[in-house]
């Protein structure tokens, strides 16, 4: 008897132990369980937080870059309508200078024919200054002689 008391005991001790095993398995399995649940909770909101926080920082990126490309494009306006200006100064400059040229060149050619006529003027000056000749009534007398009469006479006009 004391035999199969122990041996009762014994197996009593066992199913205790296997109940205990066996609840500690189940909620060693809930935990478990508990655990995934708070971990996949934990990333999907570390992911939607995280997602939240990248699209809220992506749409002030992106209107910044927006602001940016708007204030590039008035810059690039600006700096073409510079070119343009730039280029129609520099177009009305050339004809400018085209004209003055032009004006120079041909102002030139009439100054050098108006000396060339005064050169020859100044050569007939002088030899009139170096004559006997003198100007009466508009023309040339020229001394004549003196069986002439007074000895002085008009030129003859010249034969057109």
């Amino acid at each position: 008897m004391l035999r199969a008391d122990v041996i009762e005991h014994g197996r009593k001790i066992d199913d205790r132990i296997n109940e205990q095993q066996r609840a500690l398995s189940e909620e060693s399995e809930r935990f478990r369980r508990q655990v995934g649940n708070i971990v996949d909770n934990a990333g999907k909101t570390i992911r939607q937080e995280t997602v939240q926080s990248l699209d809220s920082a992506s749409e002030g990126y992106r209107r910044a870059v927006d602001e940016l490309n708007r204030e590039v494009g008035k810059f690039n306006k600006i700096i073409k309508s510079w070119y343009i200006g730039i280029g129609v100064v520099l177009a009305i400059a050339a004809i400018i200078l085209f004209v003055v040229v032009r004006y120079t060149v041909v102002d030139l050619a009439d100054r050098r024919e108006e000396l060339e006529s005064y050169e020859h003027a100044i050569e007939t000056a002088k030899a009139f200054a170096e004559s006997d000749a003198y100007i009466c009534e508009g023309r040339i007398c020229i001394n004549a002689g003196k069986n002439v009469g007074n000895g002085y006479r008009q030129a003859k006009p010249r034969k057109k």
